[in-house]
């Protein structure tokens, strides 16, 4: 069962990811990715791209190594070599989570075959046990199920070190999902918050009456400078610890988890 349909399920998730548009921007779905998200004026600001040459959508990125803006922009994928974003990161989803059942039900699986193998060959699974003491005897555990059969011992470490790897990564990409955030804005959010610990970061704030938006703005304290420019009759306050930027993209558990589902993009 696991090989006719697990082993398959988690190939087709792989291809998925491999294949899908991981949400590349084009002059065809350019106004459609502008209308997506606004700006928060926090990780994401009005600019162009002068390699695609638009203007860059908010929580959009520029791929180096696939040299295209991606709409929510994950990670650039080590197993596939290809962007992770709004489109495909269910199915990276999907086959982490497939990569793990496999493990999962594989080691126990091969466990079993093993105890059997062992078992024809004399040592039965009371000659682990200890009677006096009450306890497994593990030292006794290579001759009797690895001794003869060292291939299943080298499978079974594989599928047994792919479960801690595997979970990590789900663990922490359910996380994510939950939260309504990529893998790139929440490393973005963790420079923030050292930049706040360095008293880097300000609020903005225009006067009431401009019409503009409050925005954060990192500002160099050796040269006073910033990445985005800052009108001269606007007000600085000094941003003291990274819960008082709400996340703006986060729609709550269930929604965020049918937009990784479900993409409108």
């Amino acid at each position: 069962m696991l090989a006719l349909i697990g082993v398959p399920l988690n190939i087709f998730f792989y291809l998925k990811t491999l294949t899908t548009d991981p949400g590349f921007i084009t002059k065809e779905n350019h106004k459609q990715a502008l209308e997506m998200f606004e700006f928060d004026n926090v990780l994401y600001f009005p600019k162009y791209c002068k390699v695609c040459d638009f203007e860059c959508p908010a929580r959009s990125y520029h791929c180096k190594m696939c040299n295209k803006c991606v709409l929510g922009y994950d990670h650039h994928c080590v197993l596939t070599h290809r962007c992770v974003g709004i489109r495909n990161e269910r199915y990276l989803y999907s086959f982490s989570i497939s990569f793990i059942l496999i493990c999962v039900i594989g080691y126990v699986f091969n466990f079993v075959t093993m105890m059997s193998f062992a078992t024809k060959s004399g040592y039965p699974p009371n000659y682990y046990y200890n009677f006096e003491t009450k306890q497994f005897d593990l030292s006794k555990g290579f001759y009797g199920i690895f001794h003869d059969h060292p291939s299943e011992w080298v499978l079974n470490f594989i599928l047994l070190f792919g479960v801690p790897v595997g979970a990590i990564f789900t663990l922490f990409q359910t996380y994510l999902h939950f939260s309504g955030i990529t893998t790139y804005e929440h490393y973005r959010r963790i420079k923030l918050r050292n930049d706040i610990k360095d008293k880097k970061v300000f609020f903005i704030i225009p006067p009431k009456d401009s019409g503009r938006k409050k925005y954060i703005a990192t500002i160099d304290p050796d040269n006073n400078s910033s990445q985005v420019p800052i009108e001269d009759d606007c007000e600085r306050v000094l941003v003291n610890y990274v819960d008082q930027i709400p996340y703006a993209y986060s729609q709550g558990f269930v929604q965020n988890m049918l937009n990784v589902l479900f993409p409108k993009f």
